[in-house]
């Protein structure tokens, strides 16, 4: 299972990006939150849409 974080965005319209924890793309894991450990990618993401408005997924680790 792989680990996912939720970045802090200052751009709109995402407030919110989700990360595999591993990310190079990820520019300070210390203002990002711990999502959790997920089996799948679309499970992390389905669970940041769920708490909060504004997420999308990060292109470089969790390209659609």
């Amino acid at each position: 299972m792989a680990e996912y974080i939720l970045e802090t965005l200052s751009v709109e319209p995402a407030q919110y990006k989700v990360h595999n924890l591993n990310c190079s793309a990820v520019p300070d894991t210390e203002g990002a939150r711990y999502l959790g450990s997920y089996g799948n990618q679309k499970a992390a993401i389905d669970k940041a849409v769920n708490l909060l408005n504004g997420v999308e997924a990060c292109q470089d680790c969790l390209p659609s």
